[in-house]
């Protein structure tokens, strides 16, 4: 008796625990219903098997028949069988991410790398170049203000380097060494203007001129990155070269054209002839390299206004 009452206990638990497990194959799925592709499944029409539908396709059910459903899946049109199919109650497709891989961990990117306003101004003095500092209210570091005259291109110049290492950036920059404002500028002269910028801006490596049509400010932009490292005194020498360089060069083009003395055509021809001197390659007929060229230029040439 006893054993009795045990094996029925046990058949009870047994009959109780299928009832309540749920069976996949339980739910009705009509043509008309929309199910998701478990796992990659081969689509068959007979024996032949024409395609498979990958894992996580959310497809319409066209046709049902005892254990199979028809799905159609861009091309591939067949029966997939079941048991390889769930139903949904949405259309949309839920996608099936892969696992994600690992990586190694990379080293976490110090706030400032040590270019710091110390460091610069360092830099400016090895240079003997007079400047003065100020302070930001926004920024950690604070920025660097410096005055040159370039006589031979007549130009009076204030240079801003400021280190942005709130976001990994060093800026060198010159404000302001033309104004065209929108509302007082010929349309044509804006236009070719523009013109010569973009192909200024096409044609060098380092550096950029910059419009602003809020105010009609054209200004020049030296920008390097400065996320894991300090730069060097080569580095911060090598981007002065190149802004001082590019003025002189460009900007009294750019007045020409501005002034409507000259088009933007021209001015584009005559790059197109005499190619911009870049700064990081190249040698001059005599063999002396074209950086330190334009080293002595500078060096001639932008002589610093006093403070």
């Amino acid at each position: 008796m006893n054993r009795r009452i045990v094996l029925a206990g046990n058949l009870g638990w047994l009959a109780l625990a299928l009832l309540v497990m749920p069976v996949r194959a339980s739910e009705r799925i009509s043509p008309g219903d929309w199910v998701r592709v478990l796992y990659d499944s081969p689509a068959k029409i007979e024996t032949e098997v024409v395609g498979t539908i990958p894992g996580g396709t959310v497809a319409e059910v066209k046709y049902v028949q005892d254990d199979w459903v028809f799905l159609e899946v861009g091309k591939i049109r067949g029966w997939v069988r079941r048991s390889r199919v769930e139903k949904v109650s949405s259309p949309e497709p839920v996608p099936v991410l892969p696992p994600p891989i690992r990586s190694p961990a990379e080293p976490a990117m110090t706030a400032n790398s040590g270019t710091t306003l110390a460091l610069l101004s360092g830099y400016m003095d090895q240079l003997g170049y007079k400047y003065f500092t100020v302070t930001e209210s926004r920024e950690e570091e604070g920025m660097i203000i410096s005055l040159f005259s370039l006589a031979e291109a007549e130009l009076q110049l204030t240079i801003f380097i400021d280190p942005i290492v709130e976001k990994g950036c060093l800026l060198f920059k010159a404000p302001r060494v033309l104004h065209a404002p929108v509302g007082t500028t010929s349309p044509d002269r804006l236009l070719e203007l523009l013109k010569a910028i973009g192909y200024i801006n096409y044609s060098i490596i380092l550096g950029k001129f910059c419009y602003d049509p809020r105010d009609g400010e054209v200004s020049f932009e030296v920008n390097i990155p400065i996320d894991d490292s300090a730069v060097t005194f080569g580095q911060f020498k090598h981007c002065l070269i190149v802004l001082l360089g590019e003025l002189e060069e460009k900007v009294p083009k750019l007045r020409r054209i501005l002034a409507g003395e000259a088009t933007a055509d021209v001015f584009i021809h005559q790059i197109i002839i005499q190619p911009a001197q870049l700064f990081t390659t190249g040698t001059s007929s005599e063999g002396q390299a074209v950086g330190d060229r334009h080293s002595q230029l500078v060096g001639l040439r932008a002589t610093p206004r006093a403070k």
